[in-house]
């Protein structure tokens, strides 16, 4: 059986031919699983879904620098429930970055440090800013 839930298909198999009320049962409690699951994530575990989600579409330069920012990545940022992000949580992030890196790294971080909500929250809205190319 198939089910769409917020643009993603989910499927579940079954050894048997399943009556319409069992089929719809276990769905329902599979698409219960995935929205726990979702519901707990910090933004380290969401990133890292992320770039596994994106491994093979990325170049291997891409994937590293996405490692090293989420070495650079305040703790602090990375345990906060990526429900719980606000822009002003990015922002905040991107200017602690801004003091230590050069403009191109930042803005380099601020596009993954937004891509990650932005794919597990499609409705937040991110209005944040990296340094500008000639500040530091």
């Amino acid at each position: 059986m198939r089910k769409m839930y917020k643009g993603q298909m989910y499927t579940v198999a079954f050894d048997h031919k399943p009556t319409q009320k069992e089929a719809m049962l276990t769905m329902a409690d599979e698409l219960q699983k995935v929205q726990k699951k979702h519901d707990s994530m910090n933004f380290k575990a969401a990133a890292e879904e992320y770039i596994g989600a994106k491994r093979n579409v990325l170049s291997p330069t891409t994937i590293r620098g996405y490692n090293s920012a989420m070495k650079t990545i305040s703790k602090k940022f990375q345990d906060i429930n990526i429900h719980d992000i606000t822009a002003l949580d990015i922002q905040a992030e991107v200017n602690h970055l801004a003091k230590d890196h050069n403009p191109k790294t930042v803005r380099n971080y601020h596009g993954f440090i937004s891509a990650v909500p932005g794919t597990f929250c499609p409705n937040l809205k991110i209005c944040t800013h990296p340094a500008a190319k000639g500040q530091k």
